[in-house]
Protein backbone atom coordinates (compact mmCIF):
# COMPACT_ATOMS: atom_id res chain seq x y z
CA UNK A 1 0.00 0.00 0.00
CA UNK A 2 2.11 2.51 0.99
CA UNK A 3 5.14 1.92 -1.57
CA UNK A 4 2.68 2.40 -4.08
CA UNK A 5 1.57 5.67 -2.59
CA UNK A 6 5.80 6.46 -2.76
CA UNK A 7 6.05 4.93 -5.74
CA UNK A 8 2.90 7.23 -7.34
CA UNK A 9 4.34 10.37 -5.57
CA UNK A 10 8.01 9.33 -7.24
CA UNK A 11 6.83 8.69 -10.48
CA UNK A 12 4.83 12.51 -10.66
CA UNK A 13 8.11 14.28 -9.82
CA UNK A 14 10.12 12.53 -12.11
CA UNK A 15 7.76 12.90 -14.90
CA UNK A 16 6.85 16.51 -14.04
CA UNK A 17 10.55 17.23 -14.50
CA UNK A 18 11.44 15.25 -17.44
CA UNK A 19 8.19 16.62 -19.20
CA UNK A 20 8.78 20.60 -17.93
CA UNK A 21 10.76 21.21 -21.31
CA UNK A 22 10.45 23.94 -24.38
CA UNK A 23 9.20 22.77 -27.12
CA UNK A 24 12.15 22.50 -28.98
CA UNK A 25 13.48 19.66 -26.57
CA UNK A 26 10.05 18.34 -25.52
CA UNK A 27 10.37 14.56 -27.96
CA UNK A 28 6.47 14.63 -27.84
CA UNK A 29 5.81 18.16 -29.40
CA UNK A 30 4.54 18.37 -32.97
CA UNK A 31 4.94 21.06 -34.52
CA UNK A 32 1.48 22.73 -36.13
CA UNK A 33 2.41 22.64 -39.85
CA UNK A 34 2.30 18.53 -39.19
CA UNK A 35 -0.80 18.22 -37.66
CA UNK A 36 -3.47 16.45 -39.14
CA UNK A 37 -5.94 18.05 -37.33
CA UNK A 38 -6.86 14.51 -35.60
CA UNK A 39 -4.11 15.25 -32.70
CA UNK A 40 -3.39 18.68 -30.71
CA UNK A 41 -0.23 19.96 -29.04
CA UNK A 42 -0.98 19.85 -24.68
CA UNK A 43 1.52 21.72 -22.64
CA UNK A 44 4.18 19.66 -20.80
CA UNK A 45 2.37 19.86 -17.56
CA UNK A 46 -0.59 18.07 -19.36
CA UNK A 47 1.93 15.68 -20.83
CA UNK A 48 3.79 14.82 -18.01
CA UNK A 49 0.70 14.94 -15.54
CA UNK A 50 -1.56 12.39 -17.90
CA UNK A 51 1.71 10.33 -17.82
CA UNK A 52 1.93 10.54 -14.38
CA UNK A 53 -1.64 9.47 -13.55
CA UNK A 54 -1.49 6.64 -16.11
CA UNK A 55 1.78 5.14 -14.83
CA UNK A 56 0.01 5.46 -11.16
CA UNK A 57 -2.89 3.66 -12.32
CA UNK A 58 -1.09 0.62 -13.65
CA UNK A 59 0.91 0.35 -10.44
CA UNK A 60 -2.52 0.24 -8.67
CA UNK A 61 -4.27 -2.21 -10.76
CA UNK A 62 -1.32 -4.55 -10.31
CA UNK A 63 0.57 -4.20 -13.88
CA UNK A 64 4.25 -3.45 -12.19
CA UNK A 65 6.65 -1.60 -14.38
CA UNK A 66 5.48 -2.81 -17.90
CA UNK A 67 1.75 -1.94 -16.75
CA UNK A 68 2.94 1.19 -15.55
CA UNK A 69 5.03 2.56 -19.16
CA UNK A 70 2.03 1.04 -20.63
CA UNK A 71 -0.44 3.03 -19.51
CA UNK A 72 1.64 6.17 -19.16
CA UNK A 73 2.22 5.77 -22.61
CA UNK A 74 -1.29 5.40 -23.64
CA UNK A 75 -2.40 8.61 -21.57
CA UNK A 76 0.46 10.62 -22.86
CA UNK A 77 -0.89 9.44 -26.60
CA UNK A 78 -4.31 10.05 -25.56
CA UNK A 79 -3.14 13.41 -23.94
CA UNK A 80 -2.47 14.61 -28.01
CA UNK A 81 -5.76 13.85 -29.57
CA UNK A 82 -8.94 15.77 -30.13
CA UNK A 83 -12.51 14.29 -28.29
CA UNK A 84 -13.66 13.80 -25.44
CA UNK A 85 -10.72 10.94 -24.13
CA UNK A 86 -8.60 13.94 -25.11
CA UNK A 87 -9.94 16.53 -22.92
CA UNK A 88 -10.40 14.02 -19.79
CA UNK A 89 -6.56 13.19 -20.02
CA UNK A 90 -5.58 16.84 -20.50
CA UNK A 91 -7.69 17.89 -17.86
CA UNK A 92 -6.04 14.84 -15.87
CA UNK A 93 -3.04 15.86 -16.55
CA UNK A 94 -3.28 19.44 -15.35
CA UNK A 95 -4.56 18.30 -11.70
CA UNK A 96 -1.86 15.75 -11.45
CA UNK A 97 0.82 18.16 -12.15
CA UNK A 98 -0.47 20.54 -9.54
CA UNK A 99 -0.98 18.10 -7.08
CA UNK A 100 2.49 17.17 -7.67
CA UNK A 101 3.93 20.22 -8.04
CA UNK A 102 2.44 21.24 -4.32
CA UNK A 103 3.63 17.46 -3.07
CA UNK A 104 6.83 19.07 -4.27
CA UNK A 105 7.11 21.73 -2.10
CA UNK A 106 5.77 19.78 0.43
CA UNK A 107 8.69 17.26 0.29
CA UNK A 108 11.37 20.50 -0.11
CA UNK A 109 9.91 22.30 3.02
CA UNK A 110 9.25 19.00 5.19
CA UNK A 111 11.84 16.36 3.52
CA UNK A 112 9.01 13.87 3.61
CA UNK A 113 10.46 11.10 0.76
CA UNK A 114 14.00 11.51 2.59
CA UNK A 115 11.55 10.40 5.93
CA UNK A 116 10.58 8.08 4.39
CA UNK A 117 13.04 6.18 3.05
CA UNK A 118 15.03 6.51 6.39
CA UNK A 119 12.08 4.85 8.30
CA UNK A 120 11.37 2.31 5.88
CA UNK A 121 15.18 1.41 6.12
CA UNK A 122 15.27 1.50 9.97
CA UNK A 123 12.32 -0.79 9.74
CA UNK A 124 13.99 -3.66 6.70
CA UNK A 125 17.14 -3.26 9.41
CA UNK A 126 14.92 -4.13 12.68
CA UNK A 127 13.05 -6.90 10.88
CA UNK A 128 16.21 -8.56 9.12
CA UNK A 129 17.92 -7.67 13.46
CA UNK A 130 14.59 -9.70 14.63
CA UNK A 131 15.18 -12.60 11.83
CA UNK A 132 18.31 -12.97 13.04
Amino acid sequence: GEHKIISCYTACIIVQETMTTTPATNPLYKPDENNDNSTINPNASQLGGAAAAGAAAGLILGGGIVGAAALGVGAVYVATTKGTGGDVARSTGDAVSKVASRAKKIDEEHHLVEKTKNATIGVVKSAKALDE
